[in-house]
Parts: structure tokens; sequence; C-alpha cells
């Protein structure tokens, strides 16, 4: 998929989970195909979770330094 992950490092040393997993970050930019992106991510070995909640939420709250925005699914 052409991503490069990145070991999630917390005060100096990888984070893991409470079920000891480590935590990789990937950058995908845009996503165009998210149903497609999780499907690829859930049929890989070693990948316990990913972060794509796709169907699940019905309300984001988006902050920035500049405003607050509260998202609903239609």
């Amino acid at each position: 998929m052409g991503v490069q992950p990145t070991l999630r490092i917390d005060e100096g040393s990888p984070f893991a989970t409470d079920q000891g997993n480590l935590i990789l970050d990937c950058d995908f930019g845009p996503i165009d195909d998210p149903a497609r992106l999780a499907a690829w991510l859930n049929g890989r070995a070693g990948i316990v979770a990913h972060g794509l909640f796709l169907g699940l939420a019905t309300d984001v709250i988006v902050a920035t330094a500049e405003e607050i925005r509260h998202l609903t699914r239609e």
C-alpha cells in the first residue's frame, strides 16, 4: 500500500497496549476507499486492530487551535 509505518514512542520507549501489542502509526494520506483499506488491513497477519471505525461513529468532534466542529452522520 506504499505506507511507511512509524513505531509509536512514549517517553523514549515503544508504546505498548495493555495486551503488550505495539502500535504503528501509518500515514496513508487521503483515503479514497476506506472500506477497501480496512479489509486489506484486516487480512494482514499480525494486525490486531486498526483505527478505521467504519459505520460505528455517528458524531465526530474535530478540534483545532482555531475552532471546534461537531460533525454528524446523516
